[in-house]
């Protein structure tokens, strides 16, 4: 409390992070949270056009095809939305958005 009364975050350490990775980390957030991610209505909100959107984030739709096919995930019309099932592998789906996670293969636990 004292750091607080004389105006300064009470914080030890801390985490940098850059423009592009707080955009990741949005687009995670949207489909974690909201299990839906319309691509076009996220890129206008946050004024990014799509090809930088593919850029941060690596994504590419085909990769969403196993997922949809096991009927976790549908994608339709640029927008991904998290089934009923799909919830409860909601983490392999935020993954394919990550790529920090996608140049780490092994590091994570994997889902059954």
């Amino acid at each position: 409390m004292e750091q607080l009364r004389k105006g300064r975050l009470p914080v030890e350490k801390g985490l940098r992070i850059t423009e592009d990775q707080q955009l990741v980390r949005a687009v995670i957030e949207q489909l974690m949270c909201n299990q839906l991610l319309d691509i076009p209505v996220f890129c206008a909100e946050k004024g990014v056009d799509y090809h930088r959107f593919v850029s941060l984030t690596h994504f590419e739709p085909t990769r969403l095809d196993s997922l949809i096919k096991d009927g976790l995930v549908t994608f339709n019309n640029q927008c991904v939305n998290i089934t009923a099932t799909g919830s409860f592998f909601i983490r392999n789906v935020a993954c394919l958005f990550d790529p920090a996670y996608q140049h780490v293969i092994g590091m994570y636990s994997q889902s059954v």
